[in-house]
């Protein structure tokens, strides 16, 4: 599982991970997000609308990023992920971003490119997607 962090203007501290608790039979992931003002406790976790929980669409290996010049209800966030349109096998591994104030995930800045890692229908042997590359 891969777990991502941003603070805020205020410190709040946004996390956000790939989790199955929201999909019929945990068939696929969501990206899930939970905060916190004081890294102790912490805000059940709520699912980040990007698909509706029978598409089949699975997302993973979350980025996530936040505006420290903005806090409360004004804070910016934006999101990154990887997804399989279908659970299935994937031909490509497409990345998305999103970006966020608090309260409304916003489709119309959704931007999406190929991930340079797909330029095959599978990976090269000892090579993997995210940050870390080999």
């Amino acid at each position: 599982m891969t777990v991502a962090a941003a603070i805020d203007g205020d410190g709040k501290v946004y996390v956000v991970w790939q989790d199955c608790r929201f999909r019929p039979r945990c068939t696929a992931n969501d990206i899930v997000l939970s905060t916190s003002t004081d890294g102790t406790s912490w805000t059940a976790p709520v699912r980040i609308p990007i698909d509706a929980t029978d598409s089949g669409v699975d997302h993973f290996i979350p980025g996530l990023a936040a505006d420290r010049s903005t806090a409360g209800n004004s804070t910016r966030l934006g999101l990154t992920y990887y997804f399989y349109p279908d659970a299935g096998p994937p031909l490509h591994l497409p990345a998305h971003g999103r970006l966020h104030r608090v309260g409304e995930w916003r489709d119309d800045v959704e931007r999406a490119h190929r991930s340079r890692w797909t330029d095959d229908a599978e990976l090269a042997p000892g090579y993997r997607p995210g940050p870390h590359g080999r």
